[in-house]
């Protein structure tokens, strides 16, 4: 399995992609009518958000990839799999979370996918 993320200049190898949570919220806009009914302006939901969990077995691989997450730009999660791959920028936390034994480290981004 060959996972990267790129923003064009760098590019991370993490060894597992061990976490995934994605959510999409509406943009429906509800209207409350004086007489008790309600209309709604329908709209497309917002890209999906959420939350990506990159292995790392080496310190200075999981650090220079926080480094370059904590940098401003859109940066491409890429997957054997291709239906898995997708844009993205940072939205929210970046983690850095050591395992007990100091043998692997955990990246978490949260993001909001771009097209």
């Amino acid at each position: 399995m060959t996972l990267s993320l790129s923003n064009g200049t760098v590019t991370h190898h993490p060894v597992l992609r061990v976490g995934h949570e994605s959510t999409n919220d509406s943009r429906n806009i509800l209207h409350d009518h004086l007489d008790g009914s309600i209309g709604v302006s329908l709209r497309p939901d917002l890209p999906r958000a959420g939350t990506e969990q990159y292995l790392f077995d080496d310190v200075a691989a999981a650090e220079a990839a926080r480094a370059d997450l904590a940098a401003a730009g859109v940066w491409t999660f890429t997957d054997d799999y291709a239906e898995l791959s997708f844009n993205f920028v940072r939205e929210g936390a970046l983690v850095v979370t050591q395992s007990e034994s100091r043998a692997t480290w955990t990246v978490s981004i949260g993001y909001r996918e771009v097209p």
